[in-house]
């Protein structure tokens, strides 16, 4: 294993992911706000080498103040009823065809049953719904936290390398266009600050796998 590949750091990604698909994936509540760790969560970005997670707090505190301007947003961004502002999925940011359950959609299914993975909302929400995606990677980060803790070095590196492909093939490809459709639409800087956080984050941890895995 590489030398950077610690319990630490590894422990460290797999609170970045929590913290990002809860946010992108979850009704904001009070209790969110008060699970999230500002203090973990700067640490685990200064652990990864991401600099200053600042921004993110930033943008997390300040919508911690109004919970229910944050669930109006969140309803407007990712539920509806009228059309949303930017794709959620990203076959349809990928393709330009405003389809769901497309063949990229299909390919993201594969690689979570390749990895014995059934999405909680299946099969009601399409696979490649960004917070699936996310939520994907959360659980590939945990697999490999406690493998390493459990000194199984080839079961860690195994999911390593799953999330290093999908996130080559399917996250790093779309994120920033997510991100920008919704800065774009101007309807909430809290989930538009938080989708930019996503894709830059995926692009660094593809990088550092791409690395670690070399």
């Amino acid at each position: 294993m590489a030398s950077n590949m610690t319990e630490e750091r590894l422990a460290a990604r797999t609170y970045v992911y929590t913290v990002l698909q809860n946010i992108l994936g979850n009704d904001p509540t009070a209790e969110q706000f008060e699970a999230l760790d500002q203090e973990v969560l700067s640490a685990a970005y200064e652990e990864l080498g991401l600099g200053d997670s600042a921004t993110l707090n930033r943008l997390v505190a300040n919508a911690a103040q109004d919970v229910e301007s944050a669930k109006r947003e969140y309803m407007r961004v990712f539920v509806g009823p009228f059309k949303l502002p930017t794709p959620l999925w990203e076959s349809v940011h990928m393709t330009g065809e405003d389809a769901l359950f497309q063949e990229i959609t299909l390919q993201v299914r594969k690689r979570y049953r390749a990895e014995g993975i059934l999405p909680a909302e299946y099969p009601h929400v399409p696979d490649d719904h960004i917070a699936l995606e996310l939520d994907f990677l959360r659980t590939l980060a945990v697999r490999a936290q406690e493998a390493l803790a459990a000194g199984d070095e080839e079961a860690c590196r195994a999911a390593l390398v799953s999330s290093h492909e999908f996130l080559e093939k399917h996250l790093t490809r779309w994120a920033h266009r997510f991100a920008k459709g919704l800065e774009q639409s101007g309807c909430s800087a809290y989930y538009a600050g938080v989708a930019s956080a996503a894709a830059r984050f995926a692009d660094a941890d593809a990088a550092w796998l791409s690395e670690a895995l070399a």
